[in-house]
């Protein structure tokens, strides 16, 4: 913390480097194998780990992989930390037990002060930060605000805000106190601030009034999404002016999306065979840079997930290499080592990437010129998102980034279009539901849908306001929830909900419209579907519920788009 404080923010971050476009630094894996001796000396959950596993943590074995069930729910938290004592703690959190129960972590503020960048000419600008994560002793609002206060004491000219996830409350504050800074920078989920800004248009708020800047984690977002945000908040550069983080609540900030790599990732998303080819998949991962002394990204050799180890960074070492050697331990929190977060997707070299995108054509730093400096050349990751946000029939994967696009508009036929291809994709079902729709994978849902099908899709486009006329983007709020139901012949149908814009109606043939936006995407985005799904059953189940639904869409809580 004292190396990050007095030290200019330039010299912290070294982003130029030789060696910080390479995934793995000539010294990463030895930094890695000093921190690994270090907590088998002066952590005993690790140490009682090491030995279980069969580790050489100090010398040429391979260090074994963490998970939360063979380390950080096998031990208790003092006993992760160095020194087997919480007070080695600055504070503690929770995740949100999206995959299970929610697990405790221990963190020190020295974890996270050397990831920090300077988004949106912060050092020169002054900036209102509206956190918009929830606030409490989970990680997003209380991680963030830490980190914002962190670049206060480095001079930056920020206002720190902390309304929370209370749309009011965040609107009264922008509008309040963004006149008198130079922009306004809103910190939350990507749903839930789309809903403010939704909101904020409703009552009438002149978004461009106040430099809107976004700062988005815990999802994959598309980039269709992207640019309907940005155009609702009056923003002009969407690379430069909304940025996504990949950070998890156990290994805090792990990248961060710069005005190059999402500049990259918009060509890329109008490449689709170049984005293919890239990474392997009929899906646009997530494209962020990484400072690689301080974060060590790996692939685990059996499926591929990617595995996080978080390196004690620059100021750091001497300390490090004290604890390794048996001395006394200076290094505060509790240690991250070779941590299987279970995040399908990869890195890439600076060098690489941009001999890639050479090679077919696209130059992004020439191309982008002024509008991607100061270019970082740090290594990039890619990321997918976890198997639970995904959904599987026929032995296709149906990806929930896969079907946003397509409730953004994307595939919109906008004025009722092609009823044809909806019904020759084969007698599925689309209907809105009137109350709350029964759970996933209930005969029920897929039976009532299915006997709907005929005068859903024949009708779609010709009855009421929502069958055509208005774009989807202005119909549907973007959040939906993916699951597989059965029909009455136990076959299993891909089924969603989707939550309607504040005022709109589910009526008109809107779901039998939305259902044929998501098939057009899932065929033309996944060859899994096409090939694998019979194509009497392509076409989803749609329902459709209001605004805030509470017990669907309830206002204020992290969305989940899959039934799990």
């Amino acid at each position: 913390m004292e190396h990050f404080l007095k030290s200019p923010l330039e010299e912290v971050l070294q982003l130029s480097a030789p060696a910080a476009g390479a995934p793995g630094p000539p010294d990463a894996h030895a930094t890695l194998a000093a921190l690994a001796a270090a907590a088998q000396a002066h952590v005993p959950a690790y140490r009682a780990f090491a030995a279980a596993a069969g580790g050489d943590e100090g010398g040429g074995g391979a260090i074994p992989f963490t998970t939360k069930a063979n380390y950080f729910h096998a031990y208790p938290l003092s006993q992760r930390c160095w020194g087997g004592r919480l007070a080695a703690a600055d504070f503690v959190h929770f995740s949100s037990g999206s995959s299970g129960a929610p697990t405790s972590w221990a963190r020190s503020a020295d974890d996270e002060a050397e990831v920090l960048g300077d988004s949106f000419g912060c050092r020169e600008r002054s900036s209102l930060c509206v956190v918009a994560f929830p606030l409490g002793s989970w990680v997003g609002g209380m991680f963030t605000t830490l980190c914002l206060r962190l670049l206060a004491l480095k001079g930056y000219p920020l206002v720190v805000v902390t309304p929370g996830n209370k749309p009011p409350e965040i609107l009264q504050v922008v509008q309040a106190l963004g006149p008198q800074c130079d922009q306004t920078i809103i910190l939350g989920y990507p749903p839930f601030v789309k809903g403010v800004i939704d909101e904020g248009v409703a009552r009438g708020v002149e978004w461009g009034r106040y430099a809107i800047k976004l700062v988005l984690a815990g999802e994959v977002f598309s980039e269709e999404w992207r640019a309907l945000v940005a155009a609702r908040a009056g923003v002009g550069e969407p690379h430069r002016a909304i940025a996504s983080i990949f950070g998890t609540a156990d290994a805090g900030v792990i990248a961060q999306e710069t005005p190059l790599s999402a500049l990259i990732r918009r060509w890329l998303s109008s490449h689709p065979a170049a984005a293919r080819e890239l990474f392997g998949r009929d899906r646009l991962p997530t494209l962020a840079q990484y400072d690689p002394r301080n974060r060590l990204i790996e692939a685990h050799p059996d499926d591929g997930t990617l595995v996080i180890s978080a390196l004690p960074g620059p100021g750091r070492r001497a300390a490090l290499d004290a604890a390794a050697g048996g001395g006394d331990c200076e290094l505060r929190g509790a240690p991250l080592i070779r941590y299987c977060i279970g995040d399908a997707g990869g890195v890439l070299s600076f060098d690489d990437l941009m001999s890639f995108l050479k090679a077919r054509g696209y130059d992004p730093i020439e191309s982008g010129g002024d509008g991607v400096a100061p270019v970082r050349r740090q290594p990039f990751v890619f990321l997918f998102g976890r198997s639970f946000w995904a959904v599987s029939l026929f032995g296709a994967n149906v990806y929930v980034d896969q079907v946003q696009p397509a409730l953004e508009g994307a595939e919109d036929e906008g004025s009722g279009g092609s009823e044809g291809e909806g019904a020759a994709a084969g007698g599925g079902g689309a209907r809105a539901a009137a109350g709350p729709a029964p759970g996933g994978g209930g005969g029920a849902v897929a039976a009532a849908a299915v006997a709907a099908t005929a005068a859903a899709v024949a009708s779609a486009g010709s009855s009421g306001p929502d069958g055509k006329g208005a774009p989807l983007s202005e119909l549907l709020t973007g959040k939906f929830v993916l699951f597989v139901a059965e029909d009455d012949d136990s076959n299993p149908r891909l089924a969603l909900r989707a939550e309607l814009a504040r005022g709109a109606a589910g009526d008109g043939g809107l779901a039998a419209r939305v259902a044929r936006a998501v098939l057009r995407r899932l065929l033309r985005v996944s060859s899994e579907y096409g090939s694998y799904v019979p194509g009497d059953v392509q076409l989803p189940l749609v329902t459709l519920h209001a605004f805030g639904d509470p017990e669907h869409f309830p206002l204020g809580v992290k969305h989940k788009y899959t039934l799990t």
